[in-house]
């Protein structure tokens, strides 16, 4: 049976500095306490910089991710996604095509944000993967990656496909790759889609593709429709986020470019 965590642990994980989740992290491990190793696991791994980890929680997240443990192993992967390191890309390489759904999602992320090459090849394959969040991950890491070569094969697959949730993927992808402005347009598109999981994808990569700077005003536009005619509750609250998102950064740029 899994010891459970107990509240004061817990408060610590929480309020405690980092030399408090490393024993509390070593104690888990002493005493087999899965739950309170998992917390401060967690804790460690995000809890910190952008960009930045301590050279003592650098060595026991790789220990940790290389034990074997499915959801440990890809949590510590989804927080480490920003630092750069080759033994967690020697890790995401080999679970590429792991049958753990997280395992294949976590990996081909990390893998296209730092832009590994060497991983194109399973990743075209994935492109064939039964499961949408995979593809679409498979597919949006190809865009990071940057390689055009890839380019005719995502072309077909685009041509292919009437799901509109995996074309905000094509289309994000091409744009990354290409830099044609049309395939922002076709983004934009997707936030009238009827699928509300393809109209979030869309919009998120929106905001992340322009940064508030190209195609702008016809975003926002294009979000406020979708927001007055939207039925759905909780995807009209993410909508309306994303969209204040958006104008926020738009004013900030604004005030900027004034500056100078």
């Amino acid at each position: 049976m899994k010891k459970r965590v107990r509240k004061k642990q817990l408060k610590r994980i929480q309020n405690g500095s980092l030399e408090d989740i490393i024993s509390l992290y070593k104690r888990a491990v002493k005493k087999n306490n899965y739950d309170l190793r998992y917390e401060a696991i967690d804790a460690m791994a995000s809890d910190r910089e952008y960009g930045e980890i301590d050279n003592n929680v650098r060595d026991i997240l790789l220990k940790e991710l290389m034990q074997g443990d499915d959801y440990i192993s890809s949590i510590i992967v989804d927080d480490l996604n920003d630092i750069y390191d080759e033994n967690i890309v020697s890790y995401c390489l080999d679970n590429l095509q792991n049958e753990d759904f997280f395992r294949k999602l976590v990996s081909a992320e990390y893998l296209g944000r730092h832009h590994k090459t060497e991983a194109i090849p399973t990743l075209k394959k994935l492109l064939s993967d039964s499961d949408d969040y995979v593809k679409v991950q498979a597919i949006e890491a190809m865009g990071r990656i940057g390689d055009i070569e890839v380019v005719p094969l995502l072309l077909d697959k685009l041509n292919h496909t009437e799901d509109d949730f995996l074309k905000s993927a094509y289309f994000a992808a091409l744009y990354n790759l290409q830099g044609d402005i049309v395939w922002l347009a076709k983004l934009t598109e997707i936030l009238r889609s009827q699928d509300t999981m393809a109209q979030n994808r869309a919009a998120n990569r929106l905001v992340q593709l322009t940064e508030g700077s190209v195609y702008y005003s016809e975003i926002l536009t294009a979000l406020a429709k979708q927001i007055q005619v939207e039925t759905n509750e909780t995807q009209k609250e993410e909508l309306k986020q994303v969209y204040s998102e958006l104008k926020a950064y738009g004013n900030a740029e604004r005030k900027q470019n004034k500056a100078y």
